[in-house]
């Protein structure tokens, strides 16, 4: 495992000489010289060091060359002064001499650490951060050039206008199909990375140096998921102790085995329930304590720029009342027009479907339980079809929501990832978990569910850990082999972009609600959960490192959505667990009828939300060390801008 110092002499050590990479298409190439030409001249006023390559070799330019000669790919960097005036408008946290980081200003530079070398002074993520910002602020469009959208200003279309930003527009029309920030090529700095996941889970100083290089969003994921699998220790541990008591208590007694009486047991099942219900409520409070200390020590806060609009935005072209630029306006009630009478029964129609495959597989289910031989291999097909129907239909409800996301026209990329990741998530969870809800209170059947639990966890973790773990290998062998001789560019352009964490997030999500809704009926999924997840975690790092180009860094102060996600699903588990307890339990309450035993779960459901709620309350979001440093950075804040204006008053 890496020291600290490791680690920060690791991220001083050079990368490439430059910090992202434009690829042109080859097929709107020829016909777009001229808005080419534009771009490289915007780069040059932005101050921005360009350097033109075919692919086959590269040279130093700042247009693309003479006729016949043709500009691939364009290696972009930033010099010194550049950079040292960005850190100081973005207000760039670093590391003083004195005393702990401060936001950087050029007039202190002797203060900070680092400051005898400004060439070496920020560290390659930093230059990469900053280099973006740049080009965020000074690439917008100006009224008049090529790339603005000539349209009438009543008319609802998408495109781009003044004061907003051009390569994400040249992106959306095709010739930019490449634009990306470049690995660190030093094996080692990679490797450093990837040493990281030795220990059983990411240390603080790791995930610190993983928001470094992959940026804000891709590293609380991997805060989130590694605090995730410590806490699965203790349900683990719990599901073990109850395991040896019952194998302890069936021997004796010469029971029926441990599975069976795992799930049979009224007392072990209520003994898990209200545990999980606990348990999970501690887990979401003491994360949003671990988001705000890492928050802390990450220096990130909700300050930031206002959000462009997306270039796919379709509306009137308009004026914006508070900051006066052009924008595209879009009427909010057509797009909810559209949510509740497009989107909405498109997403029931899809649910239903499901349903209906879900029946005839348990349909196929009965017939082979009655005709076929108990130990014949035919009683596999179910849960194998089962899993086939979940993979297939998340991918094709992945695209259907997609289109209705794109037609609902959301104006922000938040709101459309937000927008879209509610969609999959509503779908997904009835997906996935739709045959259980279907054994556990239509079919009441403990043993199955059971079954289907463990069947399913395992089959699951065998089909998607083999693609995530063993083939990214494969082919970054493959590929290291094929790519000797090319530019850095070439075999990182070639690389998969890495999208977003959805479906990482996803998947974690899917297995925290099997925990949790199901967990009773096999308490060892906990620890199933575990050994699968130190499996991920590494799968996942080394997936992003070395077989995906580099994802763009992406501010976030939180896990954003996903923190409803793991409320959502840790409140209707309670609901789950009792109505599992009272209905599906076998000799829970035998002789108490439907009614009475329908009462005393909602009792006990609002009784335990109640416990919830009351440990929620008393559990402070905000740790009082960091409450503390809070209140001074307020303190010092407000001296500092009182000083500002007794000096301006003194002038």
């Amino acid at each position: 495992m890496p020291s600290e110092e490791e680690i920060k002499e690791g991220q001083k050590k050079k990368g490439p000489a430059f910090l992202y990479v434009i690829r042109f298409s080859v097929e709107k190439y020829k016909e777009s010289r001229q808005t080419i030409d534009l771009l490289l001249q915007r780069l040059k006023e932005a101050r921005i060091i360009v350097e033109a390559a075919t692919g086959a070799e590269k040279r130093p330019a700042v247009q693309p060359g003479g006729p016949g000669e043709e500009v691939h790919f364009l290696h972009l960097s930033a010099s010194a002064p550049t950079l040292l005036e960005e850190a100081e408008r973005v207000r760039l946290p670093k590391p003083l001499k004195a005393g702990p980081s401060r936001h950087f200003k050029r007039k202190h530079l002797e203060e900070f650490v680092g400051c005898e070398n400004p060439e070496e002074f920020f560290s390659f993520e930093e230059k990469q951060f900053l280099l973006r910002s740049v080009m965020d602020r000074q690439l917008v469009a100006r009224e008049g050039e090529p790339w603005v959208s000539q349209v009438p200003p009543d008319e609802i279309v998408s495109g781009l206008v003044p004061e907003h930003p051009i390569i994400p527009h040249l992106q959306h029309t095709g010739l930019i199909d490449c634009f990306f920030p470049v690995h660190d090529t030093m094996l080692r700095r990679r490797m450093l990375l990837l040493r990281c996941c030795t220990d059983f889970v990411m240390r603080d100083s790791d995930l610190t140096a993983l928001r470094l290089y992959l940026g804000d969003s891709v590293a609380w994921y991997f805060a989130w998921l590694s605090f995730y699998t410590q806490w699965l220790i203790v349900p683990s541990v719990f599901a073990v102790a109850l395991s040896l008591l019952l194998i302890v208590t069936s021997s004796a007694s010469g029971g029926d085995g441990i599975l069976k009486t795992m799930s049979s047991s009224p007392t072990v099942n209520f003994l898990y329930a209200v545990f999980l219900c606990i348990w999970s409520t501690l887990f979401i409070e003491f994360w949003k304590r671990r988001t705000s200390v890492l928050a802390w020590h990450w220096s990130l806060s909700e300050e930031d720029d206002d959000e462009p609009q997306r270039p796919q935005f379709k509306g009137r072209l308009t004026t914006n009342e508070i900051t006066g630029k052009p924008e595209r306006f879009f009427p909010p009630r057509q797009a909810y027009i559209t949510k509740w009478c497009v989107s909405l029964p498109a997403i029931m129609g899809m649910a239903a479907l499901v349903a209906f495959l879900m029946l005839l597989i348990f349909t196929l289910e009965t017939y082979l339980r009655a005709n076929c031989h108990p130990d014949s291999y035919w009683h596999f097909l179910p849960i194998a079809l089962i899993c086939a129907e979940i993979q297939v239909m998340n991918m094709v409800y992945s695209r259907v929501a997609t289109y209705l996301n794109d037609m609902e026209n959301h104006e922000t990329e938040t709101a459309y990832q937000n927008h879209l990741i509610w969609k999959r998530v509503m779908f997904e969870y009835i997906n996935g978990y739709g045959s259980f809800l279907y054994i556990a209170f239509v079919a009441r059947d403990m043993e199955r569910l059971q079954s289907q639990l463990i069947a399913l966890l395992t089959l699951k973790q065998l089909v998607q850990n083999i693609p995530e773990a063993i083939v990214p290998l494969i082919q970054e062998k493959f590929r290291s082999r094929n790519d000797s001789g090319k530019l850095v560019s070439e075999v990182e352009a070639g690389m998969a972009p890495y999208e977003d964490t959805y479906d990482d997030w996803a998947e974690m999500m899917l297995q925290y609600g099997y925990i949790l809704q199901f967990g009773i009926a096999f308490p060892l999924s906990a620890l199933f959960s575990l050994i699968n997840n130190l499996i991920e975690l590494r799968s996942d790092l080394f997936k992003i490192l070395f077989t995906t180009q580099r994802p763009p860094a992406k501010h976030a102060i939180n896990i954003g959505v996903w923190q409803n996600v793991l409320e959502v699903i840790s409140a209707s588990a309670v609901l789950s667990n009792c109505m599992l307890l009272a209905f599906t339990s076998p000799d829970f309450l035998p002789d108490w009828s439907v009614p009475a035993k329908f009462g005393l779960a909602i009792a006990c459901e609002h009784l335990i939300l109640f416990v919830k709620y009351m440990l929620a309350e008393a559990i402070p979001d905000v740790p009082w060390e960091i409450e503390v440093q809070r209140r001074k950075e307020r303190i010092l804040l407000l001296n500092e801008k009182r000083q500002k204006e007794s000096s301006a008053q003194a002038n």
